[in-house]
């Protein structure tokens, strides 16, 4: 069953979350479809990776990107 890692990517797990593990019951317990669900999941997946890539582009670098060691 797939859920987030640490980069916002999905991965297996041998333990699902409950909502991945039973998904009739996420109208119960969410009041959202279970499609609803995987939409959401999916946009929020998106936006995490455009704060990244924001914050990214803010970071103060002392050496820049590529201008390392050359090696001929």
């Amino acid at each position: 069953m797939p859920i987030f890692d640490s980069n916002g990517g999905l991965r297996r797990r041998c333990n699902p979350p409950y909502i991945y593990k039973y998904p009739h019951h996420t109208k119960q317990i969410l009041g959202i479809s279970y499609a609803q669900f995987l939409l959401l999941v999916k946009q929020e997946k998106l936006r995490y990776k455009e704060r990244q890539a924001e914050a990214e582009a803010q970071k103060v670098r002392i050496n820049s990107t590529g201008g390392g060691r050359k090696l001929n």
